[in-house]
């Protein structure tokens, strides 16, 4: 099964640089899912309100959380940002 949405993708900021482009649409290994889980709920968010503040899938962030997939490096970066986090807060 995929685990990234073509909706996710389609969302991803486009990026002229290619080298910066490879990087974004990396799959961010090392990534901890608990600590974004206890970020998202200390920032008292709830799944869907995280993807609505960071326009990212909220279904991807539910596989995220429970281990099913790892995030992109984009979209993680945007989430971190809805929460006021850095990506490396996450690794």
């Amino acid at each position: 099964s995929r685990c990234h949405d073509q909706l996710e993708m389609n969302r991803t900021p486009p990026i002229e640089n290619a080298r910066e482009k490879t990087h974004a649409n990396s799959i961010l290994r090392g990534f901890d899912r608990a600590g974004f889980a206890n970020a998202r709920i200390a920032a008292g968010l709830t799944v869907r309100e995280l993807g609505n503040r960071a326009g990212v899938d909220r279904a991807a962030i539910v596989r995220w959380e429970s281990g099913q997939c790892l995030p992109l490096v984009s979209s993680l970066s945007l989430c971190a940002a809805a929460m006021a986090k850095r990506v490396d807060d996450f690794l």
